[in-house]
C-alpha cells in the first residue's frame, strides 16, 4: 500500500491535468489546448506498443472498422503501422522494405486502377491519352489520331503536317543482306545490300605484343617479323614453347629466351633370345679341313719304332721263303737332326658322322642398335610466317 501512494504522487509531480488535456514533462508546462495529450521532454523519447510481425498481425484479426487509427510498432520489420479500419498500413518508409509487388491493374474506360501488396490501390485517369474520338482536352497535337479503315498488311503514313492515312507497302519488305564484307589489315567493313558500308577499327581489340602465325611472305599492317630484330624474339624456323613461369619442367627460361636442341639421354638395348636350328633328320657335315703347318720348334728329331720279323719256307728253315712271323720290337731308329723345320700337314675332306635327327643351340650376343635419322629432331610441321603486333 505504501509503494502503491508513493507511485502515485511520483506520477502526480509529472502530470498535469486540466480540464482540455493532460500534459506529460518535467517543466510544469500546461498541454497545448488542442491537444488531449501533450508529452514534452528535452532528452527523452515515448515508447509505443512494439509488437512482433506475428504479433501484429494476430491483433489486426481481432480489429474492426471502428478501430481505425490504432498504431504500433513492429519491431521485426522496424516499420510503424497504422489499423485504417480494414488492414495495417505502414506508415513512410521505415528502416526497412516490405518489398511489396504490384498484384493487379485494370482498365475500365480511361480509368487505370492499380493494385498494390499490403496497401490501397489507386486510380490513374487516362482521359487526356484518348485517341480523339472524344478528345477530353480538344488538342490534337497532344496526340496521334488514327484514320478509320485500313487492311491488313497497310502501314500509318503521314504528310508531315498530322494528317495520317492507311497506304500499302508497295516495297514490302526489303531482306537486305549483309554482303561485300572483309578485312583489311585491322579495319573491318561490312556491306549491307542496297546500302552503305560500315567500317570499324579493331585495332584496340588486338593487345601488343600478341604473336601471330600468318600464312604470308610479309606481316600485315601494324605487325612485324619475329626475326630477333627490334626487340622481338627470332621465331623462324623454330618451335613455341610454352614459358614455365615457375611451373618446374624447363627451369630457368626467360621469357623470349632461346633453347637448343636435345634429345633426352637414352640407350637402345637389344637383348636377343637363344635359338635353336631347326631338326633336319639323319644328316652329316661335310668338313674339308684347309693344309696347315705345324709350328717351328727348334732343332729336332724324330723317332721311329721297328718290329722284328722272319720268314721261314714251308719246311721251317730260316731264311727261306715262307709265312712272316714277328719276333717283337725292333731296335729304335731316328730321323737325323735337321735344323728348325717345319712340316705340311694335308688333312683330306671328310664327313662327320652321322647322329640321327638333332639340332643345334647357339646364343647371340647382347648388341647395341647402330646409329639413324637426320640432322635434327622434328614432328611432321608447317611453315608460317611468325609476326608480333605492334
Amino acid at each position: 500500500m505504501i509503494k502503491s501512494i508513493f507511485l502515485f504522487y511520483f506520477l502526480l509531480s509529472f502530470i498535469v491535468a486540466f480540464s482540455q488535456g493532460v500534459s506529460i514533462n518535467n517543466t510544469g508546462a500546461t498541454p497545448n489546448s488542442n491537444s488531449i495529450l501533450d508529452v514534452s521532454s528535452d532528452d527523452k523519447g515515448v515508447f509505443f506498443p512494439r509488437l512482433t510481425t506475428i504479433a501484429r498481425t494476430t491483433l489486426g484479426n481481432s480489429l474492426v472498422n471502428t478501430d481505425n487509427g490504432m498504431f504500433v510498432y513492429d519491431k521485426d520489420l522496424l516499420i510503424f503501422f497504422y489499423w485504417d479500419g480494414i488492414q495495417w498500413v505502414q506508415v513512410g518508409s521505415g528502416a526497412g522494405s516490405d518489398d511489396q509487388n504490384l498484384t493487379g491493374a485494370t482498365l475500365t474506360g480511361t480509368s487505370l486502377q492499380i493494385q498494390i501488396e499490403d496497401g490501397n490501390s489507386t486510380t490513374v485517369d487516362l482521359s487526356t491519352l484518348q485517341d480523339g474520338v472524344n478528345d477530353a482536352d480538344s488538342n490534337p497535337n497532344n496526340e496521334i489520331e488514327l484514320p478509320i479503315g485500313g487492311t491488313p498488311g497497310q502501314i500509318l503514313s503521314t504528310n508531315g503536317t498530322g494528317v495520317y492515312s492507311w497506304i500499302d507497302d508497295e516495297n514490302g519488305t526489303d531482306n537486305q543482306n549483309i554482303n561485300g564484307s572483309g578485312l583489311s589489315g585491322t579495319i573491318l567493313s561490312i556491306g549491307i545490300e542496297n546500302g552503305s558500308n560500315e567500317t570499324v577499327d579493331l585495332q584496340s581489340i588486338i593487345p601488343t605484343g600478341l604473336v601471330g602465325a600468318f600464312n604470308l611472305n610479309t606481316c600485315p599492317s601494324g605487325w612485324i617479323k619475329a626475326d630477333g630484330q627490334n626487340g622481338t624474339p627470332d621465331l623462324r624456323g623454330e618451335f613455341v614453347r610454352g614459358l614455365d613461369d615457375g611451373r618446374g619442367i624447363d627451369i630457368g627460361r626467360a621469357l623470349g629466351s632461346w633453347q637448343d636442341e636435345e634429345i633426352q639421354s637414352h640407350s637402345h638395348t637389344v637383348d636377343p633370345p637363344s635359338a635353336t636350328t631347326i631338326s633336319s633328320g639323319l644328316h652329316s657335315h661335310s668338313i674339308d679341313p684347309p693344309s696347315t703347318t705345324t709350328s717351328v720348334n727348334g732343332s729336332h728329331r724324330h723317332f721311329t719304332p721297328t718290329i722284328r720279323r722272319a720268314f721261314y719256307d714251308q719246311t721251317g728253315g730260316a731264311g727261306g721263303y715262307g709265312q712272316d712271323t714277328s719276333l717283337g720290337p725292333g731296335p729304335n731308329v731316328y730321323t737325323n737332326t735337321t735344323g728348325d723345320h717345319t712340316h705340311t700337314l694335308n688333312i683330306a675332306a671328310f664327313n662327320s658322322s652321322s647322329e640321327g635327327s638333332h639340332s643345334h643351340t647357339f646364343n647371340i650376343v647382347q648388341f647395341d642398335s647402330g646409329n639413324s635419322g637426320g640432322a635434327e629432331t622434328r614432328p611432321r610441321n608447317v611453315a608460317l610466317l611468325y609476326c608480333i603486333k605492334q
